[in-house]
């Protein structure tokens, strides 16, 4: 980026990459702090707030085009408190102007133009401007002309505007969250499976149309309502549906889709086929033409569900894919103490993608054998024309066996080949000039990653991902957390900026923590000391619960107390560019529970997944995360309940021979439950009895609930959920016409809903055998659960 001001501004003294880009423009710019913002006030300006990040390009061009400019920064300069916001070091500010955004223009995106008063409170709002006329946008100088002018003599229709706006987003972000109740997992799943059906891409994977994404939190989704491989995840069950019984039909459509975009994003342009790693976005509906960033939290979630599909569907391939992701980042993008930086540009000598793409004759100069060149190009789909604007970006559209079927050699002479041919190819690229690295560490980011290295290096069987991410955990704890303040959001280059850490750092980092502090060793060896990880996460998580709870309705929220008062504060469960923070919160605390045994945890847990319970019902493809976790919860209580002493049995003082046709039958039943399981209220608890287990003898039976049981957790709205604890109901049996005859039996079953978490699992069928004690027995036998029929 070229400078255009001998004397850098405020910028200059930013953390951020993407900030100190800036420095040099001719616009005054500020950093996002209460001396910028009192300065509004003040003055009674309003201020422009122009939000990107270091690998956006179209932040690059309106840099270039508009804040280089002399006479565009008069004209901020004039009329405005000009602010420069990386949207990666703040998210708050991020999230709450998108959604003003959206709400203004129907669409968002980067660079982000958000006008507002001196109070915060946007007025107007777009993307990008051009510097003329064009692209169906007004100039960027018309629109600060305009707003200038409406500001000096149309200030009490501006500050309307704002005020609809402003409460426009209090509108939605109240939505997040209403209603409460536990989930069905099975409907929700099926549901989610059909609606991603809707919009599938049967012939590339992924969702139609274009500009496509990744759709990573889905693909782990599918893999975790899959039969397959157990969880890496704490205690829980991906692969193995989670318990939960989905038609087959349903659990082979989410295969197909995981299988169709797995493969068609491996061999497509937005993986890089020479070092690895994938790209943000494929521009096409192919996967061919990528937005050329990388980002670190998109590899992070794609190079774990490469690992786990390489697992559970026996994918060699699937698991190369995986190394090479995560052996990019840990080659390239780590810093010298172990954290990992955020991305890395996607332009380079000024154009988007120059470093990742190839003519035909660099490639014959660079690979001077011919039948190297040949293989390559083939490999490749390197062509004269190219397959963009005259140059091509690499796939890899043919597999190893049709390269060898095409030159009658064996599949590994091709492999070995093929690796020497791009070791040439990535040296040779690696001469170019290199797109610009955000070597930020953001807390939140690295965490994922984290993750996805602790669970991978097991799936894959390697040990160095395992020390890559305690390394990084390290390097976290370290710089990042104070005992004062809790976590940071973020360091660069050894300086780590004043910026309290948000909802999203604490979750993913306490579910990395927890996922690393699994059977780790004390610090001192000693038996009574609590593992480090496992310290440092129990005590992030009651930090959270402390500064991001919504205390009345459950959930968290995105910023704590500690961040700027905004007009809005959000809480949503909705899965973005990177997981729902409120799933990967909820999950953290389970796990966090069944380490430590602390109720607490689980009590926040159960009120936060209540919270998004209807809206996750409602719009399931967009809530993957909080499915995924519902699915491992769900397969954790399957296990823990049919394990436990979860006790069913009928009994009553009549004999049956006493019993004449036509009278009722007077019996008790009673269900035991485990600790933190309930029974749903009535509506899903049935009775049903046969004579000897016969099903063409069904008996007539009426149930009623005995005594004052214990009310399981209530939902936020204070509705009781159901009943917990030693369970009886007073059941009345009519009896058949002609009485018992000698030797008959009743059995007896009981079909409930059993809840847990703030989910119910699926509904299971307990069956006893009717006793003639008059009485309980002291030991009651055990019933195994079974799913109702």
């Amino acid at each position: 980026m070229t400078t255009s001001a001998a004397k850098p501004n405020r910028l200059i003294h930013a953390t951020s990459p993407y900030l100190r880009q800036h420095a040099h423009n001719p616009v005054d710019w500020h950093i996002w702090n209460s001396e910028a913002l009192a300065e509004a006030r003040q003055h009674n300006k309003p201020i422009f707030l122009s939000i990107g990040y270091a690998a956006c390009h179209w932040c690059h061009v309106m840099a270039h085009e508009s804040f280089e400019d002399p006479q565009v920064a008069a004209l901020l300069n004039e009329s405005f408190i000009n602010i420069k916001v990386d949207r990666e070091e703040r998210p708050d500010l991020d999230e709450l102007y998108m959604l003003a955004t959206q709400l203004v223009t129907g669409s968002g995106g980067w660079p982000m133009s958000v006008w507002l008063t001196p109070d915060l409170e946007p007025f107007y709002a777009g993307t990008y401007f051009p510097p003329m006329d064009g692209y169906g946008r007004p100039s960027f100088t018309r629109v600060i002309r305009a707003l200038a002018d409406a500001w000096q003599n149309q200030r009490t229709e501006v500050l309307q505007q704002a005020g609809k706006i402003a409460a426009a987003c209090r509108a939605h972000a109240a939505q997040q969250g209403e209603q409460a109740g536990p989930l069905d997992a099975a409907a929700c799943l099926t549901h989610m499976i059909d609606r991603c059906v809707e919009t599938f891409d049967d012939a590339q994977g992924g969702r139609r149309g274009a500009p496509k994404f990744p759709p990573s939190q889905l693909l782990n989704l599918w893999l975790d309502i899959l039969p397959g491989e157990r969880s890496p995840s704490a205690s829980a069950a991906v692969g193995d549906g989670g318990g939960i019984k989905l038609p087959d039909e349903k659990i082979a459509l989410a295969r197909q889709m995981l299988v169709k975009t797995l493969d068609g994003m491996m061999m497509g342009g937005i993986f890089d086929q020479l070092a690895g790693g994938f790209a943000r976005y494929s521009t096409d509906e192919a996967w061919l033409v990528p937005h050329f960033e990388k980002m670190l939290y998109d590899n992070a979630q794609l190079g774990l569900a490469y690992a786990r599909a390489a697992v559970q569907l026996q994918r060699p391939d699937y698991a190369a894919v995986a190394r090479r992701t995560f052996d990019f980042w840990l080659d390239e993008m780590t810093a010298g103490e172990g954290g990992f930086y955020s991305s890395l540009d996607a332009d380079s000598e000024g154009h988007e993608g120059r470093f990742y793409v190839w003519s035909m004759d660099e490639l014959r100069r660079s690979l001077p054998d011919k039948g190297d060149a040949q293989l390559a190009a083939d490999a490749f789909g390197i062509t004269e024309p190219g397959n963009w604007e005259g140059t091509n970006v690499l796939t890899m559209r043919r597999s190893m066996a049709q390269l060898a079927a095409g030159r009658g050699v064996a599949v590994a002479v091709i492999e070995r080949r093929l690796e020497g041919i791009i070791k040439t190819l990535r040296q040779v690229r690696s001469a170019r000039p290199r797109p610009g690295t955000d070597a930020k560490v953001l807390t939140g980011w690295n965490a994922l990653m984290i993750y996805s290295l602790a669970v991978a290096g097991k799936l894959l069987d390697e040990p160095r991902y395992l020390q890559a991410a305690r390394r990084a955990a390290d390097y976290i704890l370290r710089h990042h957390r104070s005992d004062s303040s809790g976590l940071l959001r973020v360091s660069c280059s050894g300086h780590v900026a004043d910026i309290p850490a948000f909802l999203e750092d604490y979750a993913f980092f306490i579910v990395a923590l927890a996922a690393l502090g699994q059977g780790e060793e004390s610090v001192t060896g000693a038996a009574p000391s609590t593992p480090r990880y496992l310290a440092a996460a129990t005590d992030l998580a009651d930090r959270m619960i402390r500064n991001f709870a919504d205390a009345e309705q459950g959930g968290f929220y995105l910023s704590s107390s500690e961040h700027d008062a905004l007009f809005a504060r959000i809480k949503t469960g909705a899965d973005n560019a990177v997981p729902s923070a409120n799933a990967w919160a909820i999950w953290g605390l389970v796990m966090l529970q069944r380490q430590t045994g602390n109720e607490q945890y689980l009590a926040a847990a159960q009120a936060a997944l209540a919270a998004f319970a209807s809206l996750i019902a409602q719009r399931p493809e967009h809530f993957a995360s909080m499915l995924s976790v519902v699915v491992s919860l769900e397969s954790a209580s399957a296990r823990a309940l049919q394990s436990a002493d979860a006790v069913f049995e009928a009994w009553t003082s009549e004999p049956l021979a006493s019993a004449a046709g036509g009278t009722t039958l007077q019996c008790l039943a009673g269900l035991k439950l485990p600790p933190q399981f309930y029974a749903a209220d009535s509506g899903r608890i049935a009775f049903a009895a046969w004579v000897n287990g016969d099903s063409a003898r069904p008996l007539e039976v009426r149930a009623e609930l005995a005594g004052l049981p214990s009310a399981a957790p209530s939902s936020p709205d204070d509705q009781m959920l159901g009943y917990a604890g030693d369970l009886t109901w007073r059941l009345g049996i009519t009896v058949p016409p002609g009485g018992f005859l000698a030797g008959d039996a009743i059995e007896i079953m009981m079909t409930a809903a059993i809840c847990t978490t703030g989910v119910c699992l699926p509904e299971r069928s307990f069956s006893s055998r009717l006793r003639t004690g008059g009485e309980r027995s002291v030991a009651p036998p055990k019933c195994k659960a079974k799913n109702a029929s």
